[in-house]
C-alpha cells in the first residue's frame, strides 16, 4: 500500500494542541466500494452498492493506530500497539494487533480475493484473527519468527477471561526464491463450546507470472457441529499491464456435520498505483444451502 508521509507540523494541525511527533507521522489508508451484481441468498439486494471496508492509519517509529470500518457500525480499534525496536533486529510490540494467521488478510487490498477465505472465517468467528496483549519478533536466519502472548482469543472482547491467556506463534521462511511458508499456532482455552487450539500451515509459489497457494487449518477439540479442519486451494496468473485472473477452492470440515465447500473466481485491472477494480463470482454449499454471489469492486488506497 502506498504511504504518504507528512511532516511535523502538518500532522500537529490534524490533531488537538499539545499533541507531538517526535519523527513525524505516516498516514494510509483504504476504501472498498461493493456493486452487488448477483446474491441467491437474497434477491432483494441485487443491484446494490455499499461500503464495505474503510481504514484509516497512523504508523510513527513508536506507534500505530488503524481506525477501522466494516460498513455496519462506526469506525473502531482495528489495531493499536506501541512499538520498540531492538538494537539487535528484534522489535515488541504491545497492543491489539492482527495474527496473521491463515493466507488471508482482513484488509480489502491486502487479500487475493475480495470474499474472505472459509479458514479466516473460521479464525475470525472464535475471535483468533487479533490478539490483545504483547508480542516480539525478529529474524533467525533461516527463518522469522513472531511469539505472542495475550488475552485468550477464544474470549468475546469486553468478556471476562477468568485468567486465561493465548499463545500465538508464526514462522515464516522463504527455503527457495519464489516460495514462501509459514506455521501458524494459536493456543485457546476449551471452556464448553469452542475449537481449541488452532494450528495454520499455508504456503505460495510465483514463477513466470504463475502463482499458486494452499492453505490448511485444524482446529485440537472442536465438538459436534463446530469446526475440525479445512483446506485452501487457489492459483493465479498476472498477465502483466496490471490485469490479472485467480480462482480458488475451499472446504471446511465440521464435526459431525455436513462439509462446507466454496469456490471463488476473480478477474482485477490495476488501474493506477492506488486505484484496483476486481470482479469476484462466489460459491459457497453448506450442505443445506447452495448459493452464488457475484460483485464488482472498486478499491481505493493512499
Amino acid at each position: 500500500m502506498k504511504k504518504t508521509t507528512i511532516a511535523m507540523a502538518v500532522a500537529g494541525a490534524m490533531f488537538a494542541a499539545g499533541s507531538a511527533f517526535a519523527e513525524g507521522v505516516t498516514v494510509g489508508g483504504y476504501t472498498a466500494v461493493d456493486w452487488l451484481l448477483t446474491n441467491d441468498a437474497d434477491d432483494t439486494q441485487e443491484g446494490q452498492f455499499s461500503v464495505p471496508e474503510t481504514e484509516v492509519n497512523f504508523d510513527t517509529e513508536n506507534l500505530f493506530v488503524a481506525a477501522h470500518n466494516s460498513g455496519s457500525s462506526g469506525f473502531d480499534v482495528g489495531q493499536a500497539f506501541v512499538k520498540y525496536a531492538f538494537a539487535n533486529g528484534w522489535a515488541m510490540h504491545a497492543g491489539k494487533f492482527d495474527t496473521h494467521l491463515t493466507d488471508d488478510e482482513r484488509n480489502a487490498p491486502d487479500r487475493e480475493f475480495i470474499q474472505h477465505s472459509l479458514l479466516f472465517d473460521v479464525l475470525a468467528d472464535v475471535g483468533g484473527h487479533s490478539m490483545v496483549g504483547a508480542r516480539v519478533s525478529g529474524d533467525l536466519g533461516m527463518a522469522n519468527v513472531t511469539v505472542g502472548y495475550g488475552n485468550d482469543a477464544s474470549v468475546t472482547p469486553g468478556g471476562a477471561t477468568d485468567g486465561e491467556n493465548s499463545v500465538m506463534l508464526l514462522v515464516n521462511a522463504s527455503p527457495m526464491e519464489g516460495l514462501d511458508l509459514e506455521l501458524g499456532v494459536l493456543t485457546q482455552d476449551k471452556d464448553g463450546s469452542g475449537v481449541g487450539t488452532l494450528t495454520d500451515i499455508n504456503g505460495t509459489y510465483m514463477i513466470s507470472g504463475f502463482t499458486v497457494g494452499a492453505d490448511f487449518l485444524s482446529g485440537a477439540d472442536g465438538d459436534t457441529g463446530e469446526f475440525d479442519n479445512g483446506y485452501g486451494l487457489w492459483a493465479g496468473y498476472d498477465f502483466g499491464n496490471g490485469f490479472g485472473v485467480k480462482a480458488r477452492l475451499e472446504t471446511a470440515s465440521i464435526v459431525d456435520g455436513d462439509d462446507v465447500d466454496a469456490t471463488e473466481i476473480q478477474a482485477s485491472y490495476a488501474m493506477n498505483d492506488n486505484v484496483a477494480v476486481r470482479v469476484s463470482l462466489h460459491n459457497i454449499d453448506n450442505g443445506t444451502d447452495d448459493f452464488d454471489t457475484g460483485v464488482v469492486q472498486l478499491i481505493g488506497t493512499f
